[in-house]
């Protein structure tokens, strides 16, 4: 399986270790057979992913980036985008499709109810239904709106033309015919690419209908997170407790806390912060004194993820339409499957369900430029 991370410039003494679903890392840290992509801080790696991995942590002189892993990733080959926190402040996340979990929350919550979801009570239901409704609008529309860098497309010989599955196209970097004979390089042989539309036009015929034509190229549009996302979360503090352990929110670090607080909920005694620590996996916060056995207090946590404000070189960002047909989309499958409602009872949202949700008019017709015809 091919693995990419995009840090935007170039890293020093970058490697990588894999974790659990508890977060716990696997194996030892994996700094060779990484290679670099034509992007400046782009890399790619060839790997078995272990079996009980749930993500991958990619770290480096400077940088860190985590990315989960879905349980769609073995049969697809693909991992959803990475998190990327760079010392300028700059990181990107996706994690529910067309967006970050963060960004579909602030959008089809009321500003009460997403302060309230402190404990992320629909998170899972949210980002079920957030990379749904992503990937049926890829089914719909025969494509794949996620850049990719680097990435192949595979398809029978015997053509003098084919059409990409990402795009717009920014390069293609290879184009290799595998017959019984073996495998060449055409390259050459490209004539035309037309990037706004994903044709790659060939001098002549490539190969017959039983070879194989494998692109490496880059394309599809950029999906960054153009807004600061933000979420907060409170831990309960124990009598005599002088620390407590706060796990970021699914799709955060414990470096993206920003904020502590410590809210008195019963009793007269005082209770403040004096420092916090986000050096490991969780945010430790120590507090000046303990509370005592008739004192309740809780802390509370905000995490906080800056925008992307810069493009990487040559990718072009998701078109505002289409963004906006996700958010619709999304709301309507919540409405529908009664998410926050029967959160109490829910059993989750499921693929079926989402199958069987039509597109809302206005999607379609957002939907309908974007459709990729062959």
């Amino acid at each position: 399986m091919i693995l990419q991370a995009f840090f935007g410039e170039d890293q020093t003494g970058l490697g990588y270790q894999f974790y659990d679903k508890d977060g716990v890392l696997l194996g030892t840290r994996v700094t060779t057979g990484i290679d670099s992509l034509p992007e400046a801080g782009a890399y790619a790696i060839e790997v078995t992913v272990p079996s009980d991995a749930a993500g991958i942590y990619w770290s480096s002189d400077t940088s860190e980036a985590s990315q989960a892993l879905t349980p769609t990733t073995a049969a697809a080959s693909i991992l959803d985008p990475l998190e990327v926190a760079t010392p300028g402040g700059s990181s990107g996340l996706l994690t529910a499709g067309f967006g970050t979990l963060a960004q579909l929350k602030a959008r089809v919550f009321p500003a009460v109810m997403e302060s309230y979801d402190n404990d992320g009570e629909w998170d899972a239901d949210l980002r079920q239904i957030g990379l749904g409704v992503a990937e049926a609008f890829n089914r719909h529309c025969n494509r794949v709106f996620q850049r990719g860098v680097g990435v192949a497309y595979d398809d029978e010989g015997g053509v003098r033309s084919f059409v990409l599955d990402r795009y717009p196209v920014e390069s293609v970097t290879a184009l290799q015919l595998t017959t019984g004979a073996g495998t060449t390089d055409e390259l050459d042989r490209v004539y035309l690419v037309k990037p706004e539309s994903g044709i790659v036009e060939l001098e002549g015929y490539l190969g017959t209908y039983r070879d194989r034509i494998t692109c490496t190229y880059s394309g599809g549009y950029w999906l960054g997170a153009t807004e600061t996302i933000s979420q907060n979360v409170v831990a309960a503090i124990a009598a005599g407790a002088t620390q407590v352990s706060v796990t970021p929110p699914d799709g955060f670090l414990a470096g993206h806390a920003v904020q502590v607080s410590v809210e008195r909920l019963s009793g007269d005694g005082a209770l403040g912060v004096a420092n916090f620590d986000t050096t490991g996996d969780e945010v430790v916060v120590t507090f000046t004194g303990a509370p005592v056995a008739a004192e309740t207090f809780r802390a509370s946590v905000r995490f906080e993820i800056a925008p992307v404000e810069d493009l990487p070189s040559g990718a072009t960002a998701l078109p505002s339409d289409l963004f906006e047909a996700w958010v619709m989309q999304c709301q309507t499958a919540m409405e529908h499957l009664k998410t926050v409602r029967e959160a109490g009872l829910s059993r989750g949202a499921t693929e079926a369900d989402l199958a069987d949700l039509e597109f809302l008019p206005m999607v379609r017709q957002k939907l309908q430029p974007f459709k990729r015809w062959r």
